[in-house]
């Protein structure tokens, strides 16, 4: 995906980074960041609260196989990812 794009899905994550949870749907503050190991596998996005990670986003302009990198951040750590998609042909998910 090109540069532009990730900076537009970054730009419009920022102005959205407030999680609602929690059986009186309140708010709490997130950060966002990025997420890569010392041989250089990376995952785009991810959302942290104060627990830590809460959500991965990889951003792909048309493969629609699920990234490597996010399928194996997800197995280390136990947390969701999702992989935004622009040109997908077919709504696809995996790991369920």
């Amino acid at each position: 995906m090109d540069r532009y794009q990730k900076k537009f899905i970054l730009k419009d994550l920022n102005k959205k980074l407030v999680f609602l949870t929690g059986p009186r749907q309140v708010g709490k503050t997130c950060t966002l960041h990025y997420l890569r190991t010392k041989d250089k596998a990376k995952v785009d996005f991810c959302i942290a609260g104060s627990r830590g990670p809460e959500l991965m986003i990889e951003v792909k302009l048309s493969d629609s196989s699920p990234a490597r990198s996010l399928v194996n951040f997800n197995k280390r750590y136990h947390t969701p990812g999702i992989q935004l998609v622009k040109n997908l042909k077919q709504e696809q998910k995996a790991g369920q």
